[in-house]
């Protein structure tokens, strides 16, 4: 069985893959700005939560980790709702517009946003999960 420390490590990189994947799909896209922050932050808080990891023994790990303040930070970003503010943003950029395939295409590209960024938000999830749970 993975230590809580390489199960830990393993969840982290799925957040960073699928933040990244949500950065690719926002670039270059003014109207999606909000969220190039957020999923760039997630990347920043990422990258500090890998280096304390691997400066942490096993036997004290997660009683550092269920403290640590990038984890808690990292972990109050699931209760931000940015795909309705997408929504929000999309209607209201384009409510005006009587094309069907521009509403479409922003349909479409809004679900790829919201699966991705609810994977990235489930993953940040079993990561504080995992910690609380661990002994």
């Amino acid at each position: 069985m993975k230590t809580s420390k390489k199960r830990c490590k393993l969840v982290l990189s799925d957040i960073e893959r699928v933040a990244e994947e949500l950065l690719i799909l926002s670039a270059q896209l003014t109207l999606l700005d909000e969220l190039k922050e957020l999923v760039t932050r997630v990347l920043r808080l990422c990258k500090v939560l890998r280096s304390r990891m691997s400066m942490l023994k096993k036997s004290n790990f997660v009683e550092k980790m269920r403290v640590d303040d990038v984890l808690i930070e990292l972990d109050a970003m699931v209760d931000l709702d940015m795909i309705s503010q997408l929504e929000e943003r999309f209607s209201m950029a384009f409510a005006d517009s009587s094309e069907s395939q521009a509403s479409e295409m922003l349909q479409q590209l809004l679900e790829k946003l919201e699966r991705r960024y609810v994977i990235m938000l489930e993953s940040i999830q079993q990561l504080a999960g995992m910690l609380q749970e661990a002994n």
